[in-house]
C-alpha cells in the first residue's frame, strides 16, 4: 500500500512537471514579456491637443516621435524640458540644459523655432512633471500628449496623473517606441534588461516617496 502511494505520487509529480513544462514551451515568450507589459502604455492620438511634452533623456528616439506627432498635426507646440547638465557628464560633450538639447535636435529637423517652448526644468521624471504642471495652469492648456520611452511610459503615466489630480486636464501618454522595439525580448538584450529592473526599482521608490 505505501508503494502504491509513492507511484502515485510520483506520477502525479511527473505529470504536474510534464505541463508546466509543456506551458513553458508553449509560452514561454509571452511570460517573459509580462514585466515588460505592465510598463508598457500608448494612448492612441487622435484628437489634436495643446501641447506635446516631450521628456528629457538620453534617447533620440523621443524627440524623433515628437517631431512626427507635431508635423502630423497632432498639437500646437512641443514642449522640451529638462534642467542642467552636469559638468561631469562627459556624455552630452556639451553644457546647457537637458531641454535645450531637445530644442536644438528639433530644429535642426525642420521644427519651427517659434513652436517650441524650452522648459530647462526638471532632473528627474517627478521634477518634469511638476515644471510641466505649471506651465500648463501658466498657459492654460487643457489636452497636452507626453512623450516619452517604452520603459519608462508606466512611470510617466502614474507621475503625471497623481501631479495633475484634481485638475480637468486631458492627458495623454504616447510611446517613443513600440513595446517590440522598446522592450521586446528584454531578456535578451543587456540594456534593455537594466532598463527594465531599473524602472520597477524607481516604481517603488516613487511610491515611497509619494509620488504616485
Amino acid at each position: 500500500m505505501h508503494q502504491h502511494n509513492k507511484n502515485t505520487k510520483l506520477l502525479i509529480s511527473i505529470i504536474c512537471f510534464f505541463i508546466l513544462a509543456t506551458t513553458w514551451f508553449l509560452y514561454r515568450n509571452d511570460i517573459l514579456m509580462l514585466p515588460a507589459n505592465l510598463l508598457f502604455m500608448d494612448d492612441e492620438i487622435t484628437a489634436k491637443s495643446d501641447a506635446i511634452i516631450c521628456l528629457s533623456g538620453a534617447e533620440v528616439e523621443r524627440v524623433i516621435h515628437c517631431n512626427e506627432l507635431f508635423k502630423n498635426g497632432k498639437a500646437e507646440v512641443i514642449v522640451v524640458t529638462g534642467g542642467e547638465l552636469d559638468d561631469s557628464t562627459l556624455f552630452y560633450q556639451t553644457s546647457g540644459s537637458l531641454a535645450s538639447l531637445s530644442q536644438g535636435w528639433l530644429i535642426r529637423h525642420g521644427t519651427p523655432q517659434n513652436k517650441i517652448v524650452l522648459l530647462p526644468q526638471g532632473n528627474s521624471t517627478y521634477g518634469e512633471a511638476v515644471a510641466v504642471s505649471n506651465l500648463v495652469r501658466e498657459r492654460e492648456y487643457k489636452d497636452i500628449i507626453v512623450v516619452s520611452s517604452a520603459y519608462h511610459m508606466r512611470r510617466v503615466a502614474l507621475v503625471f496623473k497623481k501631479t495633475f489630480r484634481g485638475r480637468n486636464i486631458n492627458l495623454k501618454f504616447s510611446s517613443a517606441s513600440s513595446l517590440s522595439d522598446g522592450l521586446g525580448h528584454w531578456w535578451m538584450n543587456e540594456g534593455k534588461m537594466v532598463s527594465l529592473f531599473e524602472e520597477y526599482i524607481k516604481i517603488s521608490l516613487y511610491f515611497i516617496k509619494g509620488y504616485i
